[in-house]
């Protein structure tokens, strides 16, 4: 490592190295004793937008369950005087949640040659440690939004001319793209021995596809060719809070019927309409959070910016903009055709304590190879307290 380089990853986590524990403070057998484990995982949340707002529970087992309470709404009645209303006496509702995690690993390793050949010396393994634990909060983050186990049943390609060589398909045709996920973020297609993304589907054609992926080359493929979903080993792990909501009772928008898909003040509108009134009201109003990506909020701060009034104004000049009183949280992992919108305390992030950080430098395979290898490992579940709390829309347009 160059030491320019060296120098950049310095002053980047310069902040974070003060109250980081080094490499060589690892216990017997290099696994981080339960203090340095915890700042291991602050430090991956405060890397990631979302993590750190969202409801987080340490789970003492791999499957643990929470309590859930509501009392639902009109629970108060008229009365007369001497009434007796004891037959009206009400009860709160109980319920649990269950979180049953996944594990994940994200291992490294430095040779030696680049411990030693560096102007910060033994502090290079903590400046890379804790690089890697931003980007486990990165991933975590991802995954828990994003997250869709769907293992669809293989389709065929219904397409007359083929698919050829040479030509980037701008859709490809098939029988049903039933059960395959909604864009590509989770895993790849696959034709023959190609592999393609896409950014949508409808009922029979994958949208934006786009070849060669996963290091495959173009080749041509012929109708009939079966059409398989290989899934991405991070995304496809788990569902995330994205698709719970989508999958499960949240109140649904569709984006694209409005403006076009083109991201304006009516998709705030409608989003918050679509909310019940029991989550948007008093004291709840002010927990709301709008969810979206960086690309599309800087749309919507250009759309902003071009009107003639003392809001373009603000927006051009940096000052907070808050649609209908509401914060915006930008979240670069978002889908970038969705919104959300909901009290960040109604995602539930669920760690089990057994997270570890191994370091070996002493094994055969380490002496051998003059290299040290470090392994991140944990056990992660998401999931939502309240369904009916979030307002979710897609079909915004991307480009």
């Amino acid at each position: 490592m160059s030491q320019a380089n060296t120098k950049l990853i310095m002053k980047a986590l310069k902040m974070a190295l003060k109250s980081a524990t080094t490499t060589t403070d690892l216990a017997s057998g290099g696994i981080m004793n339960r203090k340095q484990q915890n700042k291991f995982l602050q430090l991956a949340r405060d890397e990631s937008a979302l993590l750190s707002k969202v409801r987080y529970i340490e789970m003492p087992t791999p499957k643990y369950e929470i309590d859930k309470i509501g009392v639902g709404s009109r629970q108060m009645r008229g009365t007369t005087e001497n009434e007796d209303v004891s037959s009206y006496t009400k009860k709160p509702t109980f319920g649990k949640i269950e979180l049953d995690s996944q594990k994940y690993a994200l291992p490294w390793e430095l040779t030696e040659e680049t411990l030693e050949d560096n102007i910060e010396k033994g502090n290079l393994a903590t400046v890379v440690r804790n690089l890697f634990a931003a980007q486990f909060g990165l991933d975590s983050e991802d995954v828990a939004l994003n997250g869709d186990s769907t293992a669809p049943t293989a389709t065929a390609v219904d397409m007359a001319g083929n698919i050829d060589g040479v030509t980037d398909p701008i859709t490809i045709t098939v029988d049903s793209t039933a059960g395959f996920p909604r864009n590509s973020n989770a895993g790849l297609l696959k034709i023959d021995s190609e592999y393609f993304s896409y950014e949508s589907k409808t009922a029979t054609t994958f949208v934006g596809c786009g070849r060669a992926q996963n290091g495959s080359t173009i080749a041509t493929h012929l109708d009939n060719a079966a059409v398989s979903y290989e899934l991405d080993p991070l995304i496809g792990t788990d569902d995330g809070w994205f698709n719970q909501a989508l999958s499960g009772s949240a109140n649904l928008v569709d984006l694209s019927a409005i403006n076009s898909g083109e991201l304006s003040k009516d998709h705030f509108f409608a989003m918050y309409r679509a909310l019940p009134q029991r989550f948007s009201r008093g004291s709840r109003k002010r927990n709301l959070k709008w969810m979206l990506s960086t690309n599309q909020w800087i749309k919507y701060l250009e759309y902003l910016s071009d009107r003639v009034t003392n809001g373009g104004d603000s927006a051009i000049g940096g000052v907070e903009q808050k649609p209908l009183g509401i914060g915006v949280i930008e979240v670069p992992s978002m889908p970038e055709d969705g919104i959300m919108l909901t009290d960040p305390k109604n995602l539930i992030w669920g760690v089990q304590r057994g997270m570890k950080v191994r370091r070996d430098g002493t094994s055969k395979d380490a002496i051998m190879s003059d290299v040290v290898f470090w392994n991140t490992t944990s056990r992660f579940a998401m999931a939502i307290e309240e369904e009916e709390g979030i307002a979710i829309g897609t079909g915004l347009t991307v480009a």
